[in-house]
């Protein structure tokens, strides 16, 4: 269920967002079928991506330090990542030091 909101922010037509009006249904209907403590932040994140709306790269880091208590959930760390203009590479950085991290213990 994770991959489909995931997939779900990477429209075919990257130009062109999903609707206001869908955005709303499509958390409502993601969050319903998805029990985790994660689910809540990472559809906040997925919304803002299909509204191509990007969330500032200080809570992007916050987020990701969030999810990396969560080894193994790769899906839910990239939908953060790609939910920030990460000019300087301090979110890219983060995401591989998380992913380097949950390696050394899966």
């Amino acid at each position: 269920m994770l991959h489909l909101l995931h997939s779900m922010s990477f429209a075919v037509y990257p130009q062109t967002p999903l609707s206001s009006r869908h955005s709303p249904g499509v958390s409502r209907f993601w969050l319903s079928k998805f029990d985790h403590p994660l689910a809540p932040m990472i559809s906040e994140c997925a919304i803002s991506s299909i509204k191509r709306q990007q969330l500032s790269v200080a809570e992007i880091l916050m987020k990701m330090d969030t999810v990396s208590g969560y080894p193994g959930l790769y899906a839910a760390l990239s939908i953060p990542y790609f939910s920030c203009d990460d000019v300087d590479g301090l979110a890219d950085a983060r995401f591989n030091e998380i992913r380097a991290a949950w390696e050394k213990l899966l």
